[in-house]
């Protein structure tokens, strides 16, 4: 089904919702709570001529708010959804047609409707709240080493040994919602589950300082952005069993791990 038909198809779901919220574990819409979390990440590398280790901790606070269940979350549709409308055989122009032939007609448009209704009767309805953060603030540390021994060509020329560090620790301001958003929260009312989305900020000065002997040898200290990772934040985190709560969660990333600790605060 095209778009305006998946909008219509949510207009339906989102009909069925009061009741599948009061009879879920929906919040209030607006309620608020503070998420605090700590991201931790440990790696470490190795080749024939380097190595290094980075230590890398942000920390976050953010008030968020509930939003009113919805028949999506953060992801869309669900695979069940998807799969309903997408072969129920109705198209958005078949819709528009049935629609625009009805001229206004209550009982014809009541028929569209009643199409689309069997429509998403084929798709299980899941029902999601949506807790969006209003304004985070933290911090983020680095701790990060690295050393080089290069025998350099031929004969030894050109040889050097080399240590850098990256050291520091920057406060993040709270910015409001032009800020850094660091946490979505998606409860899957039908499932009592809930997924975490997190972010890190963009990357912050720090100082590094090197220490280079042999070719080239001297030293340098100056600035460089660092960021909690090199790549995005792997997400989603979860399902977890139940409404928002504290937990704490690990993954796998090249040449070490992350870590995420979150605690609720109503």
């Amino acid at each position: 089904m095209k778009s305006s038909a998946r909008v219509i198809f949510a207009a339906l779901l989102a009909a069925t919702l009061p009741s599948l919220a009061r009879a879920g574990t929906a919040a209030p819409e607006g309620t608020q709570i503070v998420v605090q979390f700590v991201a931790t990440v440990k790696a470490s590398s190795r080749s024939d001529v380097t190595q290094g280790t980075i230590s890398h901790v942000l920390k976050g606070s953010c008030r968020m708010q509930a939003g009113i269940p919805q028949p999506y979350g953060l992801q869309g549709p669900t695979k069940e959804q998807d799969k309903a409308m997408n072969t129920s055989g109705q198209t958005d122009k078949d819709l528009k047609a049935e629609a625009a032939k009805c001229k206004g007609d209550q009982a014809c448009m009541m028929r569209v409707i009643q199409k689309i209704q069997n429509i998403a009767a084929g798709a299980p309805a899941s029902t999601f709240q949506v807790w969006h953060p209003q304004s985070c603030s933290g911090s983020f540390s680095a701790d990060d080493a690295s050393q080089t021994n290069d025998p350099g060509g031929e004969g030894g020329g050109g040889a050097y040994k080399a240590n850098v560090t990256v050291k520091g620790l920057v406060q993040i301001p709270e910015g409001g919602e032009d800020g850094w958003l660091g946490v979505y929260i998606e409860t899957d009312l039908a499932k009592n589950t809930t997924t975490y989305t997190f972010t890190h900020p963009e990357p912050v000065l720090l100082d590094r300082k090197t220490d280079r002997t042999g070719y080239a040898a001297g030293s340098k200290a100056d600035k460089v952005g660092v960021n909690l990772l090199s790549g995005e934040f792997p997400n989603p985190w979860g399902p977890f069993k139940g409404p928002p709560q504290a937990g704490n969660a690990s993954k796998t990333i090249p040449n070490g791990k992350l870590n995420v600790e979150w605690q609720i605060n109503r």
